[in-house]
């Protein structure tokens, strides 16, 4: 479809919601060189930001150096596919229905951030708040994330559905108030604080990760191995929150 390479570091972010592969897939090179973008509190062309060149297959892909300056690619996409060679500034994929984003190096904070749909791989690390919900709503609805190297602090926070697969680990509270999904990590810190509903996998904890509304059921299979399974969080009125830990360390 087409390639967006960024010809400078910009002095503040751009942010480019309008470069979605719905809404470029009938445009040829000049209408979208003429598209607007927002550059900080202005708008201004593409052209003024990025080199553009139709390519081969159906794939939007962002290139550049400084593309952690830009944000919200994928904002509340439909279908198609991003590629992103390089990290991928803030709002990466929030807001997103449908199709595919790959980032081939980190995110930034809030990625995935009310999605509903569709899917986000992270080749190396996320920021904070992956999977999250804006502030006093609800969560990731809905999709899949799947993050390769480690996430930040309240990944999957307030979480409804969905699954968040990160591979590596997740900082403080990661499902913290969750109700809803699947959430899984290497091993994360305070995992399932407030969490209502929904499942936590975490691969390690140590004995202290285990926060004290989380009650011990016993043990039990899941995807073909054994993990201990705790319940909670009792610190919630009716809580069915399932915790599962694989190796617990003493």
């Amino acid at each position: 479809m087409f390639l967006f390479r960024l010809k400078d570091e910009p002095e503040v972010c751009v942010e480019v919601d309008t470069l979605l592969p719905e809404k470029l897939k009938k445009l040829d090179v000049r209408d979208v060189k003429n598209l607007k973008v927002r550059l900080g509190k202005l708008e201004t062309s593409v052209e003024e930001l990025f080199d553009v060149e139709r390519v081969e297959g159906e794939s939007v892909i962002f290139e550049g150096k400084w593309l952690d300056r830009v944000k919200r690619i994928g904002f509340g996409m439909t279908e198609g596919e991003i590629v992103v060679r390089g990290n991928a500034g803030m709002y990466t994929g929030a807001f997103m229905k449908g199709g595919r984003i790959v980032v081939e190096g980190s995110v930034d904070r809030f990625a995935g951030m009310n999605m509903s749909g569709g899917e986000i791989v992270v080749r190396r690390n996320a920021g904070d708040y992956l999977g999250s919900g804006y502030r006093g709503d609800a969560g990731m609805k809905g999709g899949r994330i799947v993050v390769e190297g480690n996430a930040g602090d309240e990944a999957g926070i307030k979480m409804k559905g969905g699954e968040i697969i990160v591979k590596g680990k997740a900082g403080l509270f990661f499902g913290g108030m969750m109700s809803g999904g699947t959430a899984r990590a290497e091993r994360a810190e305070r995992a399932g604080a407030n969490m209502k509903n929904g499942m936590i996998v975490l691969e390690k904890a140590r004995d202290e990760d285990i926060l004290p509304g989380f009650t011990y059921t016993g043990k039990d299979e899941f995807e073909n191995r054994i993990y201990y399974v705790f319940e909670g969080d009792k610190a919630v009125r009716k809580s069915k929150g399932k915790l599962l830990v694989r190796e617990l360390e003493q």
